[in-house]
């Protein structure tokens, strides 16, 4: 669609490009790319599938050739021609359609009906303004001949009643069904449907039960919804049609509904208000239809009110009954040929006319599902089509196989005796209900000939097309099982011919139970799809399977996704082509607002390309290396796949895909880490279900890596250290738990084994703790380390040959030790804020000279300066923000800087006042210095709490003061408002306009004006009330002459005191409350956290400041050259016994998880029991109850003697 008009687009162009094998739309030339660039969704899946393969051209042509036969071609270039077609939309309207192209017939030609009749063959009277030729010689009428075309007049919308509209249009009997799909397509608007459902039965007498009905009703729609498919009928209100009807309105109308009526059928008030009126003009018609009661035998029927279109088939005559079942068969049989939709027929009751409809469907290719239990001709067909399969081998060794149809005709007469004795066809047919049974083909009209020729051919000749349904039948899942079965029937038959007639063994081979599960996809039944795969025992067409796969991926089902894994589906095939899925899934804007707002890329068509998807992947999982290019050493399918899922946030299949991960620890982890990345992205999250649907997915997948961490470390406790010990090179070199404490997994780093890791890296060679008072005198005397003062492990000084090794191993040890830096820190901080405190009071005055001490504390600020540089460089900025005492660090740094840099230097000299004449050096920003200077001391004694994070209670209690401080926040603003509203009114009644005056004007008194509002409300809160203020023999209100405001203020402060003491107070006390309360029951939990980081960042630092000055010089030349690996672990995963270990322990937690659910199952099974056998006890014990008092009452002799005498003459007894 161009600037909102329709292309001249016909039938005939989409059969043209059929012929020449050209099933996409043209592509244009203008654009870049190849041809997968005209697929846009999920049909890029075949076509970038192939492009992406490489070098395999081999794997692409076969796989080209595989797809080119497939369902997955075929669905593919079905919505390419009907996107091609469909330039409408539902705002466009239809007046927006040319109608000159549809057409009504009118007859011209008056032929008489028979030779006496007064009426013509189209039903009008010969006399008709309408008839201007009368043909000479000509007995029989034919609409193709004796009438003639003109623009259709009828189309628009009707209305049946306030909520019940639909489409309409007129349409010539003999249209091209090229034109009617164009028609659906342009007018109608509809979406491509998965399927077509005709529905045929019968339009009178349909009678079934309603338990019948229900089922039919139930199954069609089910079906309908579940495959997004169309249901077509023949549009009139009554019989089954009406049942379905019925249907579309308990379901809201969600199903389009396709009516194909016969115009002449209709009533000619109906008519009249069908036809657009000349004065309409161009805008679109809207009529209200004329619901008439329709009379036995008048031969017209009204349109089914529940429809949701109607295309009315017109011959140019009247009570044309059956005309347009034509153009209803030529558009479905379009539908599937031309465009690859798959039809299927649903044979409900049916009389004698029924047959012709069903074996037209069948001799087309179009598989039906018959309904056994809803009677007619659906229950002979069953009955009869079970009956020759009983019976077929004897019939054959009996009769032979006789090929004369003749020959064969009495047993098929004999057997539809034999099946009609105990069932009715339908009450419209009794003659030939009683003729059939009767048994004499002698006596049989040409009608029941027919039908028996009909039945006969359904029978024979297209018995693999029938499916059987049978409501009483307990093994069918379903009416819509029933559908998927006959299209897998009809493609298997499909493909079945196409491999005769090829005469190749190669098609043959496991195809037909594939392209079976391809359209099981189609219709999300994975059931299904599993006994079709159970049945073949033939090996599995890898290229195939992936093809599925992909589809299964690319639509989220996962249930289809488990289906195929277990049944070995190619996952590398799938895996090479990711980017595929990351287009296809709809469910992606959440990363697409991603790479637009951080990583500031527009791409085209707001698709992914694999530089984006990589660029996306290492942003998130913030790696300086290129973590997603980087699979030359490490590829696993199983964890892109992984990665992908997490990202579309759908974490079944990521869960599926977690499974077969070879590193399933890491991979939750990772999955964790970017998850976390991803929520708190700068527009990323929009909605609540994405959040709900992420916090879900972080919490699972930690629980998954504790699992299996905790299975590990039960089993093989060495093994389980090597493995977190073990580093990830694609990752930076990272280990386990520092992928944990990158994306605060809390839970995974306070288990057990990664606590006893942290321990031997905290004391690292020590063989126990140390505290400041041994850390201060072996710093002063480092001899006390050979004198047995401080104890090492045995395996420190194990291998070393000499005194001197052994000292400088020692020393080494003892100066590396996390522990030991951690004290040693400690104590040159405090002396540093000691110095600083003295350095502030007695060396910062307004003249005074730089001293000694005073620059010893300059250059040992700097050096903590630099310090918190080389973390912020070993780390990242805002990595480096995360930790909860660095924006402290920020702050205090700025204030004291800035503070230092006001009180030093001079900004301003004037000339001595006291007469010397010299001049005097004032610093005018001094004041403002010592306020920064204050501050940041302030800050540095703050700082302190930071060794707190050591202890196991103190620890967790800083945090909590800081998760306060975010609920104190919320109790400001509310507190804020409320403040401000009374201490506005506060100023209104307290005061005066001339109270504001300075010098009689009013100047520029903004503070003023605050200080007014604040000022009572404030230290109110505190319990100030200023009784003396507002009392009214105070002296305020006898200076400012306001007491009759006396009572209105006093009432201010009532309400405002009760809001804010009992109302917002109590509101803060209970959040601190809950703070208190979360805090302390992960205490444990967040201790540890705290100690690795604690542990994480001495390790990155060699001596305390100001001691650090020649590391900070080492950190600079090894900065300059190449990067290294960790000093505290190698790359040990390529172990095999830590691979296998990890992997059992992933098996052992799926068995533990299959045994839990088992568990609940059958706990919920007993409970639900044990409800039953309650309420049966109670149902048996009421029904005693009732049965004991029924026994008590007739008991009476009154009774008894009305029950003997009849109720009337008791009186007189």
């Amino acid at each position: 669609m161009t600037g909102g008009k329709v292309a001249d687009i016909t039938s005939h162009d989409v059969e043209k490009q059929m012929k020449n094998g050209k099933g996409g739309v043209p592509h244009d030339r203008d654009q870049e790319g190849s041809n997968h660039d005209s697929f846009t969704g999920k049909e890029k899946i075949v076509s970038l599938y192939l492009a992406q393969q490489g070098t395999q051209q081999d794997v692409r042509e076969k796989y080209r050739a595989y797809l080119e036969n497939s369902e997955t071609m075929r669905a593919t270039r079905r919505r390419q021609l009907f996107k091609q077609y469909n330039y409408g939309t539902e705002d466009a309207g239809i007046d927006s359609v040319d109608y000159s192209m549809y057409r009504k017939r009118a007859c011209v030609s008056a032929v008489p009906k028979a030779p006496d009749s007064e009426v013509c063959g189209c039903n009008k009277p010969l006399s008709h303004p309408s008839h201007k030729y009368q043909p000479l010689g000509e007995t029989e009428w034919s609409y193709t001949k004796h009438t003639e075309l003109h623009p259709t007049d009828a189309y628009g919308r009707v209305k049946f009643s306030s909520y019940q509209k639909a489409k309409y249009v007129r349409v010539d009997a003999d249209s091209n069904p090229g034109d009617i799909a164009n028609l659906v397509q342009n007018v109608f608007n509809l979406n491509i449907p998965g399927v077509i459902i005709s529905l045929k039965g019968s339009l009178l007498g349909f009678s079934v039960t309603s338990k019948v009905e229900k089922v039919i009703q139930r199954g069609i729609m089910k079906a309908a919804i579940t495959t997004n498919g169309w249901l077509t009928t023949s549009g009139i209100d009554a019989g089954c049609v009406m049942s379905i009807g019925e249907a579309l309105r308990m379901h809201n109308h969600t199903v389009p509904c396709i009516g194909f009526s016969s115009w002449g059928c209709l009533p000619e008030v109906v008519k009249e208000a069908l036809i657009v009126p000349p004065d309409n003009g161009d805008g679109e018609f809207t009529c209200n239809y004329p619901r008439i009661k329709i009379k036995p035998g008048s031969h017209v029927e009204n349109l089914e009110a529940n429809h949701s279109h109607h295309i009315l088939s017109d011959t140019g005559g009247v009570q044309d009954w059956g005309s347009e079942s034509t153009l209803r068969a030529n558009w479905e049989a379009h539908m599937r040929d031309e465009l690859n939709i798959p039809v299927v027929m649903v044979v409900m009751q049916g009389s004698i006319g029924a047959s012709h409809f069903l074996l037209e469907g069948l001799r087309a290719g179009t598989p039906a599902v018959v309904i056994h239990g809803s009677g007619g001709v659906c229950d002979v067909v069953v009955n009869l089509v079970r009956h020759l399969k009983a019976v077929r081998n004897r019939y054959c060794r009996s009769r032979g196989v006789v090929k004369k149809q003749g020959s064969r005709r009495g047993s098929i007469v004999e057997h539809i005796e034999i099946c009609t004795c105990s069932h009715t066809l339908s009450m419209s047919c009794p003659v030939s209900l009683q003729t059939i049974n009767a048994g004499n083909f002698d006596k049989y009209t040409k009608g029941d000939k027919k039908f028996l020729d009909n039945v006969f051919e359904i029978v024979t000749e297209h018995e693999d097309l029938l499916i059987l349904f049978d409501l009483d039948d307990e093994n069918y899942d379903g009416l819509d099982a029933a559908l998927l079965e006959a299209l897998v029937t009809a493609q298997n038959v499909h493909e079945a011919k196409q491999a005769a007639n090829a005469d190749t063994e190669d098609r043959k081979s496991g195809s037909n139970n594939l392209s079976g599960v391809q359209v099981a996809l189609g219709w999300n039944r994975p059931d299904f799809a599993e006994r079709l795969l159970k049945a073949d025992n033939s090996a599995k067409d890898e290229l195939a399977l992936g093809s599925i796969l992909l589809h299964a991926l690319a639509w989220n089902l996962h249930e289809f996704t488990d289906l195929l894994l277990s049944h070995d589906a190619s996952i590398p095939m799938v895996a090479a082509n990711a980017v595929v899925l990351y287009n296809s899934t709809k469910s992606n804007e959440h990363l697409r607002r991603f790479v637009r707002y951080n990583l500031r890329i527009k791409s085209k068509n707001n698709e992914f390309s694999k530089e984006v998807i990589d660029k996306m992947i290492n942003k998130l999982a913030s790696s300086r290396s290129k973590f997603a290019s980087d699979v030359s050493n490490e590829s696993d399918p199983y964890f892109e796949l992984l990665v992908w899922a997490a990202l579309s946030l759908n974490p079944e299949i990521a869960t599926l895909m977690w499974k077969g991960t070879q590193e399933p620890i890491r991979a939750a982890l990772f999955v964790v880490m970017i998850l976390k990345r991803l929520g708190k992205s700068h527009k990323t999250i929009a909605n609540a279900n994405e959040k709900a649907t992420l916090e879900a997915m972080l919490d699972d997948f930690e629980g998954k890596a504790v699992a299996i961490l905790d299975t590990l470390h039960e089993t093989e406790a060495t093994v389980c250290v090597r493995a977190l010990n073990s580093v990830w090179a694609r990752l930076g070199h990272k280990t386990y738990i520092d992928m944990a404490f990158k994306c605060r997994a809390r839970e995974f780093i306070a288990h057990p084994a990664c606590q006893e890791i942290c321990e031997n890296r905290w004391k690292k060679g020590l063989a126990s703790e140390v505290n400041i008072l041994s850390v201060i005198l072996t710093t002063i005397c480092p001899i006390l380390l050979f004198t047995g003062f401080v104890s090492y492990k045995s395996d420190v000084t194990r291998n070393c040959s000499s005194v001197w090794s052994t000292f400088t191993t020692k020393i080494t040890t003892w100066f590396t030790s996390p522990n030991v830096k951690f004290w040693f820190g400690v104590t040159m901080y405090m002396i540093f804020v000691l110095l600083q405190t003295h350095v502030i009071f007695t060396k910062m005055g307004r003249n005074a000279d730089f001293s000694i001490i005073q620059i010893v504390y300059l250059v040992w600020f700097g050096m903590l300066v630099v310090d918190e540089m080389m973390q912020v460089a070993h780390l990242s900025l805002k990595d480096w923000m995360r930790g909860m005492f660095n924006k402290l660090d920020l702050f205090m740094y700025i204030a004291m800087t800035t503070g230092i840099v006001l009180v030093h230097i001079p900004f301003q000299t004037s000339t001595d006042s006291g007469g010397g004449g010299g001049v005097v050096a004032e610093n005018q920003y001094y004041d403002s210095g010592r306020i920064f200077l204050s501050l940041g001391s302030i800050l540095f004694y703050v700082r302190i709490l930071h060794m707190f994070t050591l202890d196991a209670t103190l620890g967790p209690t800083i945090l909590m003061i800081t998760k306060m401080m975010r609920d104190f926040r919320v109790f400001l603003l509310m507190f804020f408002v409320v403040a401000l509203a009374f201490g506005v009114g506060y100023a209104v009644a307290l005061t005066d306009p001339e109270d504001w005056m300075v010098n009689g004007e009013y100047g520029d008194n903004t503070a003023s004006y605050i200080a007014g509002i604040f000022f009572y409300t404030y230290f109110q809160m505190f319990g100030e009330i200023f009784v003396e203020d507002i009392s009214d023999s105070g002296a305020f209100f006898k200076e400012k002459k306001v007491q009759s405001r006396h009572g209105f203020v006093i009432g201010l402060v009532g309400v405002y005191m009760a809001i804010v003491v009992l109302m917002l107070v109590n509101i803060l006390i209970a959040m601190f409350s809950d703070t208190y309360t979360r805090i302390k029951d992960r205490e444990d939990v967040i201790f540890k956290y705290q100690r690795l980081e604690l542990l994480l960042d001495i390790e990155n630092s060699l001596l305390p400041p100001p001691f650090s000055f020649p590391h900070f010089l080492i950190s600079m030349i090894r900065n300059c050259s190449r990067r290294r690996k960790s000093p505290y672990c190698n790359d040990r995963w390529k172990d095999t016994v830590i691979r296998s270990a990890v992997i059992d322990s992933l098996e052992e937690y799926l068995k533990k998880e299959r045994t839990t659910k088992s568990s609940e199952t059958e706990a919920l099974l007993r409970e639900s029991t044990r409800s039953l056998k309650n309420k049966l006890y109670k149902l048996q014990r009421y029904v005693e109850n009732l049965q004991s008092s029924v026994d008590s009452v007739t008991a009476n002799p009154a009774v008894q003697a009305a029950l003997v005498i009849g109720p009337e003459r008791v009186e007189d007894v």
